[in-house]
């Protein structure tokens, strides 16, 4: 992910309107006496798009600003502990938590777990595989594998992120302590210990006993591989449409749709006008279904079988 900090100079004053600036850099904009700058994000690898050039791309706008600094994921999270006991992370720079401040734990098993029917589907499963856009911290993939390992079912989960949370953020988290089997915890924060800094982008294959594997894609979800027919289910997770507009476009929603198994659903937090319309007219048959606390409702979207009338 090439991210970079840009600090207003002097002459700028709080509050100041940004003159210009390209939208696929995807601005976070805030000017307040306690957060005086601006945030560019951008996670497609490009060198165009490095820090050290980001000036020359920004141009005109550049001339309010004394000097770009490089940034690091770990310095805009924060843990925060939600209502339900659980925690998650908040990310200053997108202005949005990881999952739900009315319960982490509850909105992940609500929206994703249930939205796909998952306990009755390992009933009757031996195999699934399941997509997240939008890992996170994992806990979407933490409830979906342990509940697969108490079921017996071979589980292949594919997660898509720009960046993974260091391990100490991880070890933080203490999501060992809310499923069956805390060694998927361990894995996880054992595996991205490895790493000194960010996670090169690439893919990444993590196995667990058990017969569960994780996958994890880093980089821009619409650089991700997604063979038609291979998914069973897709956790749309990502960071909402306006902070993050990529992965909610027509294009890759399609893209979901034809990744999924003929009656393949996709369980996701939105319910956005916009997202709700890529979904129907990617082909989705799409159901409204009460949303967990804190939110009246989300979406639930299912790829209809050709049998279907």
């Amino acid at each position: 992910m090439c991210v970079a900090v840009l600090r207003p100079a002097k002459s700028m004053e709080s509050g100041a309107a940004l003159p210009w600036y390209p939208t696929d850099l995807n601005p976070v904009i805030t000017l307040t006496p306690e957060r005086p700058w601006i945030t560019a994000v951008h996670g497609g690898g490009s060198p165009q798009f490095a820090p050290s050039n980001l000036c020359s791309k920004l141009g005109n706008s550049t001339r309010n600003f004394s000097r770009v600094y490089p940034y690091h994921m770990e310095d805009s999270l924060e843990i925060r502990t939600t209502r339900d006991g659980s925690r998650t992370l908040y990310s200053h720079v997108f202005r949005q938590s990881f999952h739900s401040i009315h319960g982490a734990l509850t909105e992940a098993s609500h929206v994703f777990l249930e939205g796909a029917k998952l306990p009755e589907l390992f009933q009757s499963r031996k195999e699934m595989s399941i997509l997240e856009v939008g890992f996170g911290a994992g806990l979407n993939w933490l409830l979906t594998a342990s509940l697969a390992l108490r079921h017996q079912v071979s589980l292949t989960y594919t997660g898509l992120d720009l960046q993974i949370p260091n391990a100490d953020l991880l070890s933080r988290l203490s999501y060992g302590e809310l499923i069956e089997t805390p060694s998927l915890a361990r894995h996880l924060i054992q595996w991205r210990g490895t790493f000194d800094g960010v996670v090169p982008s690439g893919t990444y294959h993590l196995p667990h006993d058990g017969g569960s594997i994780l996958q994890l894609h880093i980089g821009e979800a619409t650089t991700a591989n997604l063979s038609p027919n291979t998914c069973d289910c897709v956790y749309l997770d990502a960071f909402d449409p306006k902070s993050n507009p990529t992965p909610w476009t027509l294009e890759f929603i399609q893209q979901l749709h034809d990744t999924l198994c003929d009656g393949g659903c996709l369980a996701t937090y939105s319910a956005a006008g916009r997202v709700r319309r890529a979904l129907v007219t990617s082909g989705f048959s799409v159901m409204r279904r009460p949303g967990p606390p804190g939110k009246r409702e989300v979406l639930v979207a299912r790829k209809p079988c050709p049998a279907d009338p």
